[in-house]
């Protein structure tokens, strides 16, 4: 915050905006960090593949910006057809292991891997407590149990 006062009166509101913006987000994420989803998604498995897809895309539309020509604009629109079948693919053969992992454990009568593995794809993000202001305005409640004092 200190940031804020020491800049120069003469500075334009804009500027003074973006940077009280830049101190509440950076404070925001100090204090309560990001929210994070514990389900699997399936690039999570295919990640290295993926990013050798994109940069190979990457590549191509450089080229393409560089030297704009019939043959590359083919080249990179053939690409872009292929990255996204290959993503398609990758998706689906994802989806297939997992359902057919998930009706292994039905087929086992094993219900706890059963809801286990239906829960790490589908389950919900993890559910924290939002943060609330103490009633003096001063101080950011984080803790749960201070939160539910403060409603009390």
């Amino acid at each position: 915050m200190e940031d804020l006062h020491a800049t120069d009166d003469n500075a334009t509101v804009e500027t003074r905006w973006c940077q009280l913006r830049n101190v509440i987000q950076s404070t925001a994420f100090e204090v309560l960090g990001c929210a994070r989803c514990q389900h699997q998604d399936w690039f999570d498995d295919n990640d290295a593949d993926i990013s050798n897809l994109l940069a190979e895309k990457n590549e191509l539309h450089k080229a393409y910006v560089d030297l704009r020509t019939d043959a590359t604009k083919a080249t990179i629109f053939r690409c872009h057809r292929l990255v996204r079948q290959r993503l398609r693919e990758m998706q689906d053969a994802w989806m297939i292991r997992k359902a057919e992992e998930i009706q292994g454990y039905a087929d086992r009568n094993e219900m706890k891997n059963f809801f286990k593995a239906i829960k790490a794809i589908y389950g919900p993000c993890i559910k924290g407590t939002a943060p609330l202001i103490s009633s003096d305005g001063t101080t950011l409640l984080t803790e749960k149990s201070q939160i539910l004092k403060r409603w009390a």
